[in-house]
Order: structure tokens, then C-alpha cells, then sequence
């Protein structure tokens, strides 16, 4: 008998313990939402997982806790869900994001963007004809500077922005073969673009953390 009150209560224990550990990180996380979840409403789920573990450890009135616990639990995610459409967030935002990422998503699918709508004109007057608008560290870059007219960008470098593609033979011989004129691009130890660090003009204009260069064939001449 002993052995079957054990095995029946085994599985109220396991869900008492996973509404509590969930209980807790929701929160957490309830105090970490952009738009300010209710003060609240953290000590509420937390309440209400502490009722529901009771009665399911006591083993009475199961069905009541296990509703206590799924109503608790829901309102995370139901939270969840209407910041993101509240704040109108975009495919790259996520529930519960810290405040930083927010922002830095913002300025990469918003306000940047929208300055590189501003400044096209004058890459297209800087252009010379290229057949590619310019030349960038990282592919996500690249698609930014692409994505308002289709404009070719070449990305150096991989997702750290230290890949061997395109390769330091392939960047000079692009240059030397007019494929680029401007590059915009990060300080890296990536050889194509620490070599046009040192072969290509600065331009001053270019704001930190950022450097331009305008490279013209003579700059890499290939064998």
C-alpha cells in the first residue's frame, strides 16, 4: 500500500515542483518587460503557484490546483504576446528581450534603414559607376544598404566579419578590377579589409565606430 501512495503521488510532486520552477522564471521575466508589466502581477503568479503546488502535494482538490497552476503560467506568455504587438515589433524582436536589444534592433530594422534611404543619393554619386553600390563588413550590413533599390553590396567577411569570404586575392582583385569604389566597414583583423585599411583613402566624413575608404584600381593592381 505504502509503495502505491508513493507512485500515485510521484507525478503531483513532479507537477507541483515544474509549476513552481515555471512560477519563478515567469517572474523574472514579468520584471524584465519593455512596456512595464503591472507591479502586481508577478506576486500574483507566484501566489497562485503556491496555492496550486498546496493542493496538488495535499492531493485534494487536484483538478482546482491544476487549474490554479495553468492559469498562473498562462499569463507570461499571454503578456508576452501583447507587448510585441503593442510596441509594433518587428520579425527580429522577441518577448521579453532586455531593454539594449530592443534598441539595438530597432536602430538595425528601423533607423537604419531609414538613414540609408537619406544617404543613397550621395553613394550613388560616389559610386563612379561601379557595378556595386559599395563594399561592407558582414552580410547583415550588406542587406541593409541592398534592400531599398537592389543595389549590389559586397559583404567581407563572415558573421564575426573574420570568414575567409571573399578572400584577400578575390577583395584586391574586385578593386583592381572596378567592381567598388566605397567600403564601409568595422575595425577587423580580417586580411581583405585590414588591407584596405592600409591601401585605400579614409574618408573623413565617416563616423565612429565606422570607417570609409574609397578604393580605385591603381590601389590594387593584380599580376
Amino acid at each position: 500500500m505504502a509503495d502505491l501512495r508513493r507512485e500515485s503521488r510521484t507525478p503531483r510532486v513532479v507537477a507541483a515542483a515544474a509549476i513552481a520552477v515555471s512560477a519563478v522564471y515567469a517572474a523574472w521575466l514579468l520584471a524584465g518587460v519593455t512596456l512595464g508589466a503591472p507591479a502586481w502581477l508577478g506576486p500574483v503568479v507566484l501566489v497562485l503557484a503556491a496555492v496550486a503546488g498546496g493542493l496538488l502535494l495535499r492531493g485534494r482538490w487536484v483538478r482546482v490546483g491544476s487549474g490554479l497552476g495553468a492559469a498562473a503560467l498562462r499569463r507570461t506568455p499571454t503578456l508576452g504576446a501583447a507587448e510585441i504587438v503593442a510596441r509594433g515589433a518587428g520579425a527580429l524582436d522577441t518577448p521579453f528581450e532586455a531593454r539594449d536589444d530592443v534598441v539595438a534592433s530597432d536602430r538595425l530594422s528601423v533607423a537604419t534603414p531609414a538613414l540609408v534611404r537619406k544617404i543613397l543619393p550621395g553613394l550613388e554619386r560616389a559610386r563612379g559607376g561601379a557595378p556595386d553600390l559599395l563594399a561592407v563588413q558582414y552580410a547583415a550590413v550588406a542587406s541593409v544598404f541592398s534592400y531599398p533599390n537592389g543595389d549590389e553590396v559586397l559583404p567581407i567577411g563572415g558573421f564575426t566579419g573574420t570568414g575567409p569570404s571573399p578572400s584577400l586575392d578575390q577583395v584586391r582583385a574586385a578593386i583592381a578590377h572596378g567592381q567598388f569604389h566605397l567600403v564601409l566597414t568595422f575595425p577587423s583583423g580580417d586580411p581583405g579589409i585590414a588591407w584596405i585599411a592600409q591601401h585605400c583613402r579614409p574618408l573623413p566624413d565617416t563616423r565612429p565606430p565606422f570607417q570609409g575608404f574609397s578604393c580605385s584600381p591603381p590601389d590594387a593592381s593584380v599580376p
